[in-house]
């Protein structure tokens, strides 16, 4: 899926199945306080290697180059084969196939220098969510050729705590899949479980524990499915947004979904729970719309106990608010302020929106008062997230290649704009705020790369 980064024309993806569903574990880290030991000859084809990153007069006889340490063992012929790479910040570079000292391939993650980085060649990252349950897990849903074409992977990154007071990060395992992923959330009820949206309409849910397949596969978007929410107030409940208009409420012990809202009548890019009241949720769609639905009216009736005929749609949003004349590509709610919400898209413009003027029960409104417009980014914003710990701060990835932060709320004479991170080489598309840490941002991008950071 690609949008202009001007007038928003969609590039429908042709798509392959490759792959298959499985599991693949990273070996652990070995303990940084290893001994380390080399030869002139390593340590000559290591400068070699890293020329380009360390300062020559870093090398040194004990497995130490500047921010690089390494350790070598012994394979076949006695030719020395790198088995692990430590970056300082605590980032493990695999290198399974380094043969030193004539030839050097290494595979799977490179070391970046900076804040606490890790990349994943050959798969574009989508989103990225921290567990609210664990303060080092971190998901990220990946496609390979930008999510054009071909498999998916599901990235389960640690993030230990590391020296300079932000986490080092290395993958603890990852999950093949048929077809690219463009969104995860955690479970707010399971602490080990993740659901995440793929490009052939299927819905699945994983189980970390388990290493091969997902535990559950649900099928029923005719289109790709964008994203996925999960309640954190009604805690057996999540949500997908589809490019067929649709959003299906789930029941992860459940068959089939809950119910179906005919959202718009074009791609919804994203549906989020409130996260203050059990019975609202939002979109946001290519038709330029922001909606508020009240999820206590039916939208597809049932005619039993887990079925569903999926006829005679009835629903209608509560409030819609004309947001753009563009596509809005995301939203947000504000977590300490009920009905006030952030959107961003395809004019390049973050806005604020008060709807308090919701009546819940009440025929359709159409509103929203505009509080603040935060103009900056170059190109399309794809994602906005307000801040969990500040009620004036949210974040924004754009295709710019930089995530932003913005305070709605700056001192007198000062910009709302806080800072520009720029340390993305390709489209960012994903950003969240840690729960648990305070001021800790997390994004990704189609350079492959997960960044984190402090503002």
């Amino acid at each position: 899926m690609l949008h202009s980064l001007v007038i928003g024309i969609h590039v429908a993806p042709i798509r392959t199945a490759v792959g298959t569903d499985t599991g693949v574990n990273a070996d652990p880290c070995p303990c940084q306080n290893s001994s380390f030991s080399c030869s002139e000859e390593v340590i000559e084809s290591f400068h070699s290697l890293f020329s380009r990153v360390l300062d020559p007069g870093s090398l040194c006889q004990q497995g130490c180059l500047g921010d690089v340490g390494y350790r070598y063992s012994h394979v076949t012929g006695g030719s020395k084969k790198i088995d692990r790479l430590l970056w300082q910040g605590g980032l493990w570079l695999d290198a399974v196939a380094a043969s030193l000292p004539t030839t050097t391939t290494i595979l799977n993650y490179t070391v970046m220098q900076g804040s606490p980085q890790i990349q994943t060649p050959g798969f574009a990252h989508y989103a990225v969510a921290w567990s609210p349950f664990h303060t080092n897990r971190i998901a990220l849903a990946s496609s390979a050729n930008f999510g054009l074409v071909g498999n998916g992977r599901l990235h389960l990154v640690s993030a230990s705590p590391g020296p300079s007071g932000l986490p080092s990060l290395a993958v603890e395992k990852y999950y093949e899949t048929q077809d690219g992923l463009y969104d995860v959330a955690w479970s707010e009820i399971h602490e080990n479980q993740l659901v995440t949206a793929s490009g052939d309409g299927s819905i699945r849910l994983w189980d970390v524990m388990i290493n091969d397949l997902p535990i559950r596969a649900w099928q029923e978007h005719t289109r790709e499915v964008f994203s996925v929410d999960w309640s954190n107030i009604k805690k057996d409940t999540f949500a997908s947004s589809s490019w067929d208009g649709t959003v299906k409420l789930w029941n992860p012990e459940r068959p089939r979904s809950v119910s179906t809202l005919q959202a718009h009548h074009s791609c919804v890019y994203q549906a989020l729970f409130s996260p203050h009241q059990l019975d609202l949720l939002a979109t946001c769609s290519t038709d330029g719309t922001m909606k508020i639905f009240d999820l206590r009216s039916p939208s597809y009736l049932t005619t039993g106990p887990n079925t569903n005929t999926f006829t005679n749609p009835i629903t209608a949003p509560v409030l819609t608010v004309p947001a753009s004349g563009t596509e809005i590509l995301t939203l947000d709610w504000n977590k300490y302020r009920p009905m006030t919400l952030a959107t961003a898209g395809v004019d390049k413009m973050t806005k604020v929106w008060d709807c308090r003027m919701i009546k819940l029960n009440d025929q359709p409104q159409v509103g929203g008062i505009c509080e603040t417009q935060l103009p900056g980014h170059e190109y399309a914003v794809r994602k906005v997230q307000w801040s969990p710990h500040r009620p004036d701060v949210l974040a924004t990835a754009s295709y710019d290649m930089t995530c932003r932060v913005w305070t709605t709320a700056p001192l007198q004479g000062r910009s709302q704009l806080l800072q520009i991170n720029d340390q993305h080489s390709e489209f960012v598309v994903g950003c969240a705020w840690s729960l648990y840490d305070e001021g800790v941002l997390a994004s990704c991008g189609w350079d492959s790369r997960l960044n984190v950071f402090r503002p």
